[in-house]
């Protein structure tokens, strides 16, 4: 559980909450979040995971999806001058 992800963790990174934005990225390795700053662990009595998209998809084209996702990434990342500062 230290340096492995678990559903745990990835409760927390499709979660809404706002303590859980950006957070546990890693597909296998919890320990990249660990290192990078991005983990945080899931509290299930005070902060509760909540599921959902904030915004619907405008397609269910998975690859659409993902091109209009990445210009999104690039826009907050713009936004912040440099992906160190964002992160």
């Amino acid at each position: 559980e230290f340096i492995f992800n678990t559903p745990k963790h990835h409760r927390v990174h499709h979660a809404r909450n706002a303590a859980y934005l950006r957070k546990n990225f890693a597909g296998m390795f919890i320990a990249w979040d660990r290192l990078l700053g991005t983990f945080v662990e899931e509290d299930p009595v005070n902060d509760p995971c909540v599921y959902y998209q904030a915004a619907q998809p405008a397609t269910y084209n998975p690859l659409a999806e993902q091109v209009v996702h990445l210009g999104v990434v690039r826009r907050e990342v713009a936004a912040q001058g440099s992906l160190p500062r964002m992160l």
